[in-house]
């Protein structure tokens, strides 16, 4: 889902939307905050919001009592913004005297010298790696005592736990970061804006207390040079995103676009919104061992997928972490879009994300990788003696009072395992898409694979025996047209098998098909290997078998999405999958 956070849709224009502090509800004489930003598009909100957030929080610091024992966020935001004015006045002082700036907490040695001199350029590279990581890890030795001489010159009365203390640190090392980012464009003759609060906007209510919430920290907006060269991540990533979303040659569903859109936001808050020609490759590196931490499961918690980078990396890291392959997709993502940068001349060095690839558990080389295993026939004999398949008659399955999932279950496993087709390809199945091509029965098969092109896959005779004709004659009068009409889609995409690939996934688990780690992982997506493995044995040419599974490709790179010369031979191809042990009898004789 799309960050919605202090948006609010009427009609068809986006407005801001805050609610205004209990305490001072009677001064600005509302509830809550409305204002419109001017916009139909969603991208465009998202960037104005940030503006009217900021414009709100100051109007709220305005209002706010002194507090006799504590110091208020205006106060806090005015020293921010007063230490960030001084260090680039002294940084510019140290400049011309030619001595390096003692940034506050970083030692001499801290600074970076060239062989024959100071180096300025790397002193604050290296400044601001230091604050950033500072930041990252909300430590705050680095200014702690700026922030105790702060609150000693205003008499207030406040210890290291509370949270005006943490605040008055963070906007403390913002304004030490903020001020290294400023003299660094300056050296390298680079446009600069500052940002508009150092501080941070109070909590939301949905933000547990005391919990980090950079992420409603308005971003560092900065102008693009020529060429593109300081544009932000955030900026780069919206440009990326739109071109693939009109690219006709890339077709992103949805779900792939949702997914890269959650990437380069976390990556965009976890790098404070940097110039991506900045990016660097450590950077790169601490941002996917950040991720890497996460609990596999982090995604299905309420109000995760809108949670920021910060939020995710104190509530859902988990002992485990993410698996290679998740780690992987984080990587990719990143990696196509510094290659987009780079193609568009938004960034000129190397892929920051080259080479982040994890091996998978059990192996360092490309030959260890294991993806979804064939099911052995053991396995398979577990499937079909199933309660599913044994303690509900099969009689039952083949004439259904009431379609339901469990239905939709039995009769995709045993197709999937005689064709190999994949789980949306059969679970999106028409009953006018089950025809007669002169003598044979076939699946016409539609599929985003096949470049929207349909692909034709002849019915064993196993599922004829099973049952299939009295299922299907018995859906023409109970359907709505779908072969599975208990099947609801689901998802960004709106895909038949996004409920019942968890279906099979508890069957699966329930009869004990469970691999232990290193031995390949077991699926759905198993049975098109357990088919291919049964075409290798049968020894099917590679053609045929690349029609009949639809997804690799020829020798000259074309996929062969297109009615075989003679339909015999397909059908041969697939009389000839056959599994030596397999017991199904039980579900023959009751279709008899």
């Amino acid at each position: 889902m799309s960050d919605r956070r202090y948006l609010k849709k009427r009609g068809r224009r986006w407005y801001f939307q805050l609610a205004v502090p209990r305490a001072l509800q009677d001064r600005v004489g509302k509830k809550v905050l409305l204002e419109a930003l001017g916009t139909e598009v969603l991208a465009d909100a998202q960037n104005l919001r940030w503006r009217h957030l900021a414009a709100a929080q100051q109007r709220f610091d305005a209002l706010e009592e002194p507090d006799e024992d504590g110091l208020t966020r205006a106060v806090i935001e005015r020293e921010a913004q007063a230490t960030m004015k001084r260090l680039l006045r002294e940084a510019h002082a140290a400049a011309r005297r030619g001595e390096p700036l003692q940034w506050t907490g970083i030692d001499a040695s801290g600074q970076v010298a060239a062989s024959q001199g100071w180096d300025e350029g790397a002193g604050l590279e290296h400044a601001a790696a230091v604050y950033s990581e500072a930041l990252a890890q909300d430590d705050y030795g680095l200014v702690a005592v700026e922030a105790q001489a702060i609150i000693k010159s205003f008499g207030a009365d406040i210890s290291a736990d509370e949270e005006e203390y943490r605040e008055l640190c963070r906007s403390q090392l913002a304004a030490n970061l903020e001020a290294v980012r400023a003299r660094l464009a300056q050296l390298r003759s680079r446009p600069y804006e500052a940002p508009e609060r150092l501080t941070t906007p109070r909590p939301s209510r949905r933000t547990r207390s005391g919990s980090p919430t950079r992420d409603m920290a308005a971003p560092t907006i900065r102008r693009e040079g020529t060429g593109g060269t300081t544009a932000t991540i955030s900026q780069v990533a919206k440009r990326c995103i739109d071109d693939n979303r009109t690219n006709r040659r890339s077709r992103w569903t949805n779900q792939t676009r949702q997914q890269y859109e959650t990437t380069y936001r976390l990556l965009s808050e976890f790098l404070a919104d940097m110039p991506i020609a900045d990016v660097t490759r450590s950077d790169a590196v601490r941002f996917i061992e950040a991720l890497a931490a996460l609990d596999p499961r982090w995604s299905r918690s309420p109000g995760a997928r809108s949670a920021s980078v910060w939020e995710l990396l104190e509530n859902h890291s988990g002992p485990v972490g993410l698996s290679a392959k998740t780690v992987n997709r984080y990587v990719a993502s990143c990696s196509a879009l510094f290659r987009w940068a780079r193609q568009h001349g938004l960034y000129g060095g190397a892929n920051p994300f080259a080479e982040l690839y994890q091996q998978p558990d059990g192996g360092s080389g490309a030959g260890t990788r294991r993806g979804y295993q064939a099911f052995s026939i053991d396995e398979l004999n577990r499937l079909f003696t199933a309660p599913l398949f044994t303690a509900t008659p099969w009689g039952a399955h083949l004439q259904p009072r009431q379609h339901s999932v469990q239905t939709a279950l039995a009769w995709a496993s045993l197709i999937a395992l005689f064709s190999g087709l994949r789980s949306n390809e059969i679970c999106q199945l028409r009953l006018n898409d089950i025809r007669q091509e002169g003598d044979t029965w076939v699946f016409a098969v539609n599929s985003r694979h096949g470049g929207g092109r349909q692909r034709l896959v002849p019915i064993h005779s196993m599922l004829a025996r099973c049952g299939l004709p009295d299922y299907l004659a018995a859906g023409q009068e109970q359907t709505n047209g779908l072969l599975f009409p208990a099947l609801r889609p689901g998802g960004p995409d709106g895909k038949h098998n996004w409920y019942f690939t968890s279906a099979f996934r508890t069957l699966r688990v329930q009869q004990g098909l469970v691999r232990r780690a290193g031995q390949g992982r077991l699926g759905f997506q198993s049975f098109r290997t357990t088919v291919r493995a049964a075409l290798a044995r049968a020894n099917v040419g590679e053609h045929l078998a690349i029609q009949l599974l639809g997804h690799e490709r020829a020798d000259d790179g074309r996929l062969p999405y297109r009615l075989a010369t003679d339909l015999r031979a397909v059908t041969e191809a697939v009389e000839a999958i056959h599994y030596p042990g397999l017991v199904l009898d039980h579900l023959m004789a009751a279709a008899a």
